[in-house]
């Protein structure tokens, strides 16, 4: 086995440099707008994406699909491939008792994520060897799931302070909850939502039609009033994978065990890592959720579980004891993991990659360089790394819209 030792969160060294921080600056003041505005804006040059998006509420999703406890696992199994998330918010919903005509109150009770549902799911189900035990788990409520008292934002949040949480504590969404209720659910933010502002960036580029000029760091290390608009800014500086990948990157070879990458992943706290043959040549993706769908299933804690830790580490409590959870650590990785996985270049844009992460649904694509020889690994960009560089971007253009 092979590996490098490296942070869960390790950006290169530029983003690190812009991002490092982003907490302290006050947020700017909320605005009303008009179309208008954006058009003289980009007719002028003027910033326009992170003046008109700074809160969550500018930027999270309203449309939101949710189950009850009354749902059962097979029913969130289901809710998560119908609708493409990883994370089932679950509500009580409270009618107006007085008749009147106000939509009901959407009670936010917990979270259920597809990895907590994926640990206590056996790998058998739905497969041949399916039997009485493993049918009767897709029949229990969702409470066996769950995770309560999450942490939340209001939509007045600046968004930048809220992206901080979701990356600080490796959360992939942040449930948004009324101004004046903690407990009502009006919003999701989610890292997609993220995402998909690199590709509303490309777009203002384009409407813009004009070339980037070369920034320096130092000149908004100084407070340069003249700092360019977000979507050039991206172009000029973090503007393909090799500006935001890790460039050193942990490895396991297909005859490993999968108890050695599942070590590899929790002394270094990150969930996934390319497999690499002998030659050095890609050969798949191992992620902790190709684990976790390999493992027997556990009863969760619910008094242990932590989810402030980063790896999740409840997740992987095992039986050493257990005959069957030996067998599955002592598999070969070439069994678990997803062969023939998507690559990006070096000098693929930012939003292109983003767009592969939505598209595909994934959390982390190789940085790979590919010639006669095979596939070379040269780095691995993950939807973390994403998220950094919209800190990065939004710390540097607000500093410059205070100071202008």
């Amino acid at each position: 086995m092979s590996s490098s030792h490296q942070a869960a969160t390790n950006p290169s060294l530029k983003t690190a440099f812009l991002a490092q921080k982003i907490g302290d600056r006050p947020p700017l003041p909320s605005q009303s707008y008009r179309l208008l505005d954006i058009l003289e804006a980009l007719h002028e040059g003027k910033e326009v994406f992170f003046r008109y998006i700074w809160t969550v509420g500018d930027l999270m999703t309203t449309e939101i699909k949710s189950l009850t406890l009354d749902h059962k696992v097979a029913d969130g199994l289901a809710f998560l491939e119908e609708n493409a998330v990883r994370h089932i918010p679950i509500l009580d919903e409270e009618v107006d008792d007085k008749g009147g005509d106000s939509p009901p109150r959407r009670e936010l009770i917990g979270i259920v994520s597809q990895r907590d549902l994926i640990r206590i799911v056996p790998p058998h189900v739905g497969t041949l060897l399916e039997g009485e035990t493993d049918a009767k788990r897709l029949k229990e409520p969702l409470s066996v799931a769950i995770t309560r008292n999450v942490r939340t934002a209001i939509p007045s949040t600046p968004v930048l302070e809220a992206v901080r949480v979701m990356v600080d504590q490796h959360f992939d969404c942040l449930p948004v909850v009324s101004e004046s209720d903690d407990k009502q659910l009006v919003g999701m933010l989610t890292s997609e939502d993220v995402l998909k502002c690199f590709q509303m960036m490309e777009m203002l580029r384009k409407v813009r039609d004009v070339k980037s000029k070369a920034a320096r760091l130092v000149d908004f290390s100084r407070g340069d009033i003249t700092a360019p608009p977000t979507e050039l800014l991206v172009e000029s500086m973090i503007g393909h994978a090799s500006d935001v990948m890790q460039p050193q990157v942990s490895t396991v070879m297909p005859e490993d065990s999968v108890r050695q990458a599942l070590q590899l992943m929790q002394k270094n706290r990150f969930r996934h890592l390319p497999v690499l043959d002998g030659r050095g040549q890609l050969q798949g993706m191992l992620s902790d959720r190709d684990i976790l769908r390999h493992l027997p299933p556990v009863e969760r804690d619910r008094q242990k579980a932590n989810v402030t830790q980063k790896f999740r580490d409840e997740l992987f409590r095992i039986d050493p004891n257990d005959p069957e959870t030996t067998r599955s650590l002592n598999e070969k990785v070439a069994i678990v993991m997803t062969g023939s996985p998507t690559t990006v270049e070096p000098t693929t844009s930012v939003a292109e990659v983003a767009e592969v992460f939505r598209r595909g649904r994934f959390c982390a694509v190789p940085v790979a360089t590919t010639s006669a020889e095979g596939c070379k690994v040269v780095g691995i960009v993950t939807v973390t790394d994403i998220l950094c560089a919209f800190l990065a971007l939004g710390r540097l253009v607000g500093s410059a819209m205070q100071h202008g």
